[in-house]
């Protein structure tokens, strides 16, 4: 890949809201390069080292009912 070919990627990023995500989601080569391309972006703040919460399909029921109970 040329480096027009990756600043043309980089300028036509887009950010989806949540709401607007479906399934399926990437499988697991596709997160672990996420997560290689989240990890070497920069860090003005400084905060390093990251950290990466993934929530498996079938524990986000789970993860529903405790954050209810954290709101009750």
């Amino acid at each position: 890949m040329t480096i027009d070919e990756i600043w043309a990627h980089m300028a036509a990023r887009r950010n989806v809201g949540l709401r607007r995500l479906l399934a399926p989601g990437p499988d697991d080569t596709g997160l672990r390069r996420i997560v290689e391309a989240a990890t070497q972006a920069p860090d003005h703040g400084r905060v390093r080292p990251w950290r990466f919460v993934l929530i498996p399909a079938h524990r986000r029921a789970d993860l529903g009912e405790v954050f209810v109970e954290a709101l009750v």
